[in-house]
């Protein structure tokens, strides 16, 4: 469903492309959840900042504005206790 959106939204014409200014200078925020812990990211290598770069990227290319992302690491087992002490 994710890429259904992506390919409706970001559509050539729409939001990108010579007649495609529909989301140039709006303001993009990423709210992400990942299964792993933190630990498990760093561990090979790889940063928060790392994992969004295409979505970053894409951000760009439309003309918006990345304002930052909101991470929750560890989902696949996070108690309700830790979830609500994320929000």
């Amino acid at each position: 469903m994710f890429k259904k959106y992506l390919d409706d939204v970001l559509a050539y014409g729409f939001a990108y492309g010579s007649s495609g200014k529909a989301l140039q200078g709006k303001a993009f925020s990423l709210a992400v959840s990942l299964g792993s812990p933190l630990e498990k990211y760093t561990e090979i290598g790889l940063s928060i900042e790392a994992i969004l770069t295409p979505f970053k990227a894409t951000i760009a290319f439309i003309g918006g504005t990345y304002t930052g992302h909101f991470a929750t690491f560890g989902a696949f087992t996070l108690s309700d206790q830790d979830l609500a002490t994320r929000c």
